[in-house]
Protein backbone atom coordinates (compact mmCIF):
# COMPACT_ATOMS: atom_id res chain seq x y z
CA UNK A 1 0.00 0.00 0.00
CA UNK A 2 1.40 3.42 -1.11
CA UNK A 3 0.48 5.33 2.20
CA UNK A 4 2.45 2.77 4.54
CA UNK A 5 5.12 2.86 2.36
CA UNK A 6 5.60 6.09 2.11
CA UNK A 7 5.04 7.13 5.86
CA UNK A 8 7.50 4.15 6.49
CA UNK A 9 9.93 5.67 4.05
CA UNK A 10 9.98 9.40 5.53
CA UNK A 11 10.64 7.96 8.91
CA UNK A 12 7.17 8.95 10.55
CA UNK A 13 6.85 7.75 14.13
CA UNK A 14 3.72 6.00 15.69
CA UNK A 15 2.10 9.20 16.45
CA UNK A 16 1.37 11.92 14.15
CA UNK A 17 0.87 15.55 14.16
CA UNK A 18 -1.67 17.56 11.89
CA UNK A 19 1.04 18.48 10.17
CA UNK A 20 1.78 15.31 9.10
CA UNK A 21 -1.39 14.22 8.45
CA UNK A 22 -1.85 17.24 5.89
CA UNK A 23 1.85 16.54 4.29
CA UNK A 24 0.52 12.63 3.81
CA UNK A 25 -2.56 13.30 2.13
CA UNK A 26 -1.81 16.60 0.62
CA UNK A 27 -4.72 18.69 2.21
CA UNK A 28 -5.18 22.14 3.75
CA UNK A 29 -5.75 22.53 8.04
CA UNK A 30 -9.56 23.41 7.14
CA UNK A 31 -10.23 19.95 5.77
CA UNK A 32 -8.29 17.94 8.25
CA UNK A 33 -10.55 20.06 10.57
CA UNK A 34 -13.60 19.09 8.72
CA UNK A 35 -12.22 14.99 8.73
CA UNK A 36 -11.91 15.25 12.54
CA UNK A 37 -15.47 16.74 13.27
CA UNK A 38 -16.95 14.49 10.87
CA UNK A 39 -14.98 11.35 12.83
CA UNK A 40 -13.54 10.32 9.50
CA UNK A 41 -9.95 10.14 11.29
CA UNK A 42 -9.80 9.48 14.91
CA UNK A 43 -7.90 12.24 16.75
CA UNK A 44 -6.67 13.21 20.09
CA UNK A 45 -6.20 16.65 21.80
CA UNK A 46 -3.23 17.30 23.79
CA UNK A 47 -3.67 20.63 25.21
CA UNK A 48 -3.47 22.61 22.14
CA UNK A 49 -2.17 20.03 19.50
CA UNK A 50 -4.04 17.27 17.86
CA UNK A 51 -2.32 14.11 17.87
CA UNK A 52 -3.23 11.06 15.66
CA UNK A 53 -2.05 7.20 15.58
CA UNK A 54 -0.41 6.09 12.37
CA UNK A 55 -1.59 3.23 12.83
CA UNK A 56 -5.41 4.15 12.82
CA UNK A 57 -5.29 7.22 10.44
CA UNK A 58 -4.36 4.32 7.64
CA UNK A 59 -7.16 1.98 9.32
CA UNK A 60 -9.76 5.10 8.35
CA UNK A 61 -8.25 5.84 4.98
CA UNK A 62 -8.49 2.14 4.34
CA UNK A 63 -12.38 1.83 5.97
CA UNK A 64 -13.30 5.63 3.35
CA UNK A 65 -11.40 4.24 0.13
CA UNK A 66 -13.81 3.48 -2.45
CA UNK A 67 -13.72 0.53 -4.69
Amino acid sequence: MKVIEECENYGVSKYLRSKDVRDMFNISDSTLQNWRIKGIIPAYKMGTTWVYNKDEVIEALMANRLN
